[in-house]
């Protein structure tokens, strides 16, 4: 694909999901007022479809219903950068192949939560201050929301968890982190991480987008034989919020499960320099560091790659490396992000490859 052509359906498809984004939120509202950007990704796709010559989607609800349809019914030319059989939108939100080409060509502030954000900002700023303290304080923090264990907990535990921080800061977005959680009897704890998973058409579904049933096959659980939380009838209960469970739990538990098979070998670090990376592995010499990247498809890890400043790309050819977990990968997918990104230089190798070139320090 001709990098114009490339870039040019990224920011397509990009300007379609802010779109939806924003008609969504107006609609909430008592008073419905259409949104600029909107009309703008509306113009937009047309402009495309006449250049394509195709014919254009013509009105709102034209548009909109066609962001419910598959990707390859509107824009098959964006096959190799989106799954052409996923919508941009399923179960009131962005699907779940929407979500991870956010994470590789948006902003982490258009799908985030900006609860974590603000603690990264707050934790760098006063480390420069006051040293290591607030990178104990973020590891913390991020630990304890990558804990399957701590996804649906107690307020009792939610109290024992923010005071655990001196900073009364942290204590507060920890705080903000969770999100009461009443309808707990009626809900199946997931085995793999702990949120609450609801009925849905006779299922039990994680999330909007039932993450988690996407690595059933990799595990030997199942979301249909979970089991359900066992709190007394007279507690309250706190879940994550869903957009932390997306962004921080989930990827958090290869991350920490990583990092722990590295420590029984190697003196290791999680989330080094305020989570600028997810492990620092101390060697002879240096510290190396990892980026762990949970993309189910190598589409868009390729995107995110491609997305990265000179000097970040630098620091992948030298001093770090991305690793994708063993339950994130197919057969191919090393080669096809490869043949991608073979021109950048980086390095990056699937979770069981990374012991065995760090083993036998091929990594510097």
């Amino acid at each position: 694909m001709e990098i114009y052509e490339q870039d040019h359906l990224q920011e397509l498809i990009y300007t379609q999901l802010l779109a939806l984004k924003k008609f969504q939120i107006a609609l909430q509202k008592d008073e419905f007022i259409m949104p600029d950007e909107v009309m703008h990704a509306q113009r937009q796709l047309a402009r495309h479809a006449l250049m394509m010559e195709r014919e254009p989607l013509v009105g709102t609800s034209v548009w909109a219903a066609a962001m419910l349809q598959p990707v390859e019914k509107w824009l098959p030319e964006a096959e190799a950068l989106f799954d052409p059989a996923a919508p941009l939108w399923e179960n009131n939100g962005w699907s779940r192949e929407a979500e991870e080409f956010m994470q590789a060509f948006g902003n982490p502030e258009e799908y985030q939560e900006q609860t974590v954000a603000k603690v990264v900002t707050y934790c760098r700023e006063f480390q420069e201050l006051e040293g290591d303290r607030f990178q104990e304080a973020y590891v913390r923090f991020r630990s304890f929301l990558s804990d399957p264990n701590r996804a649906v907990i107690s307020e009792d535990e939610l109290n024992k968890m923010a005071k655990s921080f001196s900073d009364e800061f942290l204590k507060q977005q920890l705080r903000a982190c969770y999100e009461p959680f009443p309808d707990w009897k009626e809900a199946r704890k997931c085995p793999y991480c702990g949120w609450s998973l609801h009925h849905q058409n006779g299922l039990w579904r994680c999330g909007q987008t039932n993450i988690c049933f996407q690595l059933e096959k990799r595990f030997s659980w199942s979301l249909q034989a979970a089991s359900p939380f066992d709190f007394s009838d007279d507690t309250h209960v706190y879940r994550l919020r869903p957009g932390i469970q997306r962004y921080t739990l989930i990827p958090g538990i290869p991350e920490h499960r990583i990092a722990a098979t590295l420590a029984s070998t190697y003196p290791v670090e999680l989330y080094p320099k305020v989570d600028r990376f997810d492990i620092g592995i101390h060697l002879a010499n240096q510290v190396y560091y990892v980026d762990v990247k949970c993309f189910r498809r190598s589409t868009h890890l390729a995107t995110y790659i491609e997305q990265l400043e000179e000097e970040e790309l630098e620091t992948f050819r030298t001093d770090a490396c991305f690793v994708i977990p063993d339950e994130y990968t197919y057969e191919g997918y090393i080669q096809h992000l490869q043949s991608r990104i073979k021109g950048l230089g980086v390095k990056v190798y699937r979770e069981r490859d990374f012991y065995r070139h760090l083993k036998r320090g091929e990594l510097l």
